[in-house]
């Protein structure tokens, strides 16, 4: 809260008090051009922005492929989260052996989180996220084949968490650079509630598959083809149109 810096492009639409300084400070820390005046204040004031909005022919696209990434993430995310200490007992580990798994994935998440995050300096965002979403669907089907020996199955594991978390971070950042600044809070907000409907199918379809006595190797791949589907999406939408405002960002830095 007291290091994040506002978004230039919000306070030049809303221009609250002291705009233009608190502009300047911020395009002085990341050593851009200083305005000498504010631009015109936009017309009509702050809007209630509707999903309609974030379904115009111009998003429509690169929305409804990161609905379905945030789905499917969450199906397997949350597979992962509620199902993996119990397929780790089931596996042969003991059950406190299979505990150890939460400490290993507060750690690796945690990497995962800041990875993708340094990596997006240099590498476009949907692309890394793609290979986030790939490298996991290799994991799953690493986990469901390997030997049940508990430093593979809990270091697996643990690189698994890394590319789980890392790919859903992903999809945040996409969002963020993909919608203008009037929009990025309501489209934000549908990639994660299309994510709390996937965490609730998730778990539902990994304990019956688990309940179903299947092999490891058969949940799993079930859950690598899943994961495939953001792959696939983030593809995709890396041949749209990915920053539509982009171009609006880019006069604030240079008056």
């Amino acid at each position: 809260y007291f290091l994040l810096l506002e978004s230039p492009e919000y306070l030049t639409q809303q221009q609250p008090r002291n705009a233009l300084k608190r502009i300047n400070r911020i395009l002085g820390k990341i050593k851009k051009p200083l305005l000498e005046a504010l631009p015109p204040k936009p017309e009509g004031g702050k809007q209630t922005v509707k999903v309609g909005a974030l379904l115009t022919p111009a998003l429509r696209r690169q929305t409804i492929l990161i609905w379905i990434a945030s789905f499917a993430y969450a199906l397997v995310g949350y597979f992962l989260m509620n199902w993996k200490p119990q397929v780790l007992v089931n596996a042969g580990l003991s059950p406190t052996q299979a505990s150890y798994v939460g400490i290993i994935n507060g750690i690796c998440g945690t990497v995962g989180h800041i990875s993708i995050g340094y990596l997006s300096r240099w590498f476009s965002e949907v692309k890394l996220t793609a290979f986030y979403f790939a490298m996991l669907t290799v994991m799953l089907i690493v986990f469901g084949t390997i030997t049940p020996e508990p430093v593979l199955l809990l270091g697996t594991s643990g690189i698994i968490t890394l590319f789980t978390v890392g790919a859903y971070t992903g999809i945040f950042l996409v969002s963020i650079k993909f919608y203008e600044t009037d929009l990025r809070s309501t489209g934000v907000g549908f990639v994660v509630g299309w994510g709390r409907v996937g965490s609730i199918i998730g778990p539902m379809l990994g304990g019956l598959l688990v309940g179903a006595g299947l092999d490891r190797s058969y949940v799993f791949a079930v859950f690598a083809s899943i994961s495939v589907v953001p792959v696939i999406t983030m593809l995709m939408a890396a041949g749209g149109r990915l920053a539509p405002g982009r171009r609006s960002a880019e006069p604030v830095t240079s008056h």
